[in-house]
């Protein structure tokens, strides 16, 4: 078949040859307005194509230019037939020569690198990240296995130790989950090796004893110590409950300033400008507020919390927010709410999907958990809630969770009856420190200095300064 400028297809002789020509020079300015077409002269093959997609889409003689006055002006001159087969053949020779120019390129490499020795296998590629050892084998020698071995260990136990704290960064609508690594408790973790209990003592000397202060009004036996907190410049804030007093220490155990309250104050956080926050508890007569302490003894209420919950319990400081336990009495429910700065609640987390209890709230290495009030269980603060699955791997009885606190290594420090039981950060091992305390003796309250001496609060009132590493 053959198409030139004064011939038509079948179908299109039913159609006026005018508006076949408005047809294909419509067509041909869409396609030069979006860039397929240009006003340069056509090459041999793409004039080809032209004339293909003609046939197929059964429009009238495909040529550079449509209109309809060209076309006529050309057929009274006579063009050339062009047979579309012959061209179609054309550009398929055309196509399978440059196929096979890139063949005979490719094999030619080939050949060249089989001769120069350069074709690289799958184990070869792999050994690029590998340390040159001068060995020529693909296998490498026994000291980088053994290198590789102690990198691979080394990763493990980083995996094992680190934990993340998320915070979201909002800029604009999006938001950002940002990842910190507490650096201490990755240096704890390095220098674990396999035996976690060799770093700490298996039985505490106490070094200083400091007993219950003495109090006006006659006190009960039991009069316990509430929480203790360290200060960037390593002094030390003692909470006496029933005592309704508040004293802090210097590192060697002096007293340094007492301030007097007219309630009980229960636990406690301390802020990095040296103050200290503090709640009543679960006591009889106690307020939901969050009081303020300064460190030059002025007390002020930091949040009024009764709208919220009925009592407070555990409370921790955080990345420039003040995290606190709301409780309330019927039906018993506890819940994490969010404070900012200036003691305005930012959220309120419940636990999900089951009910959980838990009165004490720590920090490990950036993440907020809240320590369940009957066992040892560990449950994480996440994005929209407390979870109540737990993350601790490991178990003990009988301890007493408004006693827990966290050291310089991110490891967990909690009392049980007049033990001492630390939990390394991944939560997976534990070890057990006697103490020289009576065996009534019940610790309600530690802490970890920076000179890491562990100070120990009991139900008696005295405090107890002592050192529990190796």
């Amino acid at each position: 078949m053959y198409l030139s400028g004064n011939r038509q297809s079948k179908h299109e002789s039913k159609r006026r040859r005018s508006d076949v020509g408005l047809e294909c020079h419509s067509k041909y300015q869409t396609k030069k307005r979006k860039g397929n077409l240009s006003d340069k002269p056509l090459s041999d093959e793409k004039r080809g194509k032209l004339l293909r997609g003609s046939v197929r889409n059964r429009h009238s003689p495909a040529t550079t230019n449509c209109d309809p006055e060209k076309r006529k002006s050309r057929t009274a001159k006579g063009t050339k037939k062009v047979p579309v087969t012959a061209v179609s053949i054309r550009i398929r020779k055309v196509q399978k020569q440059a196929s096979n120019k890139s063949m005979k390129i490719k094999n030619t490499t080939k050949e060249a690198s089989k001769k120069n020795g350069k074709t690289k296998t799958k184990n070869q590629r792999t050994q690029k990240s590998l340390p040159n050892t001068g060995n020529s084998t693909s296998q490498p020698s026994s000291n980088v296995k053994s290198n590789l071995k102690a990198k691979d260990h080394n990763v493990k136990m980083l995996r094992n130790g680190k934990t993340f704290s998320v915070t979201t960064v909002r800029k604009g609508k999006e938001k950002r989950l940002k990842t910190v690594k507490n650096e201490a408790s990755m240096e704890w973790t390095k220098s674990l090796g396999t035996n976690f209990s060799e770093l700490l003592l298996k039985k505490i000397e106490i070094k200083h004893h400091i007993p219950p202060p003495v109090s006006v009004e006659s006190l009960p036996y039991i009069k316990p110590v509430g929480g203790i907190s360290v200060t960037k410049d390593n002094l030390i804030w003692v909470n006496y409950i029933l005592h309704r007093q508040i004293k802090l220490f210097a590192s060697c155990g002096k007293v340094l300033r007492t301030v007097d309250l007219d309630h009980s104050p229960y636990y406690n956080c301390c802020l990095p400008s040296g103050d200290l926050l503090f709640t009543q508890g679960t006591v009889r007569i106690s307020n939901p507020d969050v009081t303020l302490v300064s460190r030059k003894g002025d007390v002020t209420i930091f949040a009024d919390l009764t709208s919220y919950a009925s009592k407070l319990c555990g409370i921790v400081y955080q990345d420039n927010q003040v995290y606190v336990i709301g409780q309330t009495v019927v039906p018993q429910e506890e819940y994490i709410i969010q404070l900012n700065m200036k003691g305005e609640v930012q959220n309120i987390f419940n636990s999900k999907p089951d009910l959980v209890h838990f009165n004490q709230l720590v920090s490990i290495c950036g993440q907020i958990i809240g320590i369940f009030t009957e066992g040892f269980a560990l449950f994480p603060l996440q994005r929209k809630c407390v979870s109540s699955k737990s993350i601790n791997k490991v178990f003990v009885n009988y301890t007493y969770s408004t006693s827990a606190s966290v050291d310089n290594f991110g490891n967990l420090v909690i009392g049980k009856m007049s033990k001492i039981v630390v939990v390394e950060p991944s939560l997976e091992r534990l070890h057990e420190v006697d103490t020289e305390l009576p065996e009534r003796a019940l610790i309600t309250a530690t802490a970890v200095d920076h000179q890491n001496r562990l100070w120990i609060g009991t139900g008696t009132g005295d405090l107890y300064i002592t050192g529990y590493q190796n």
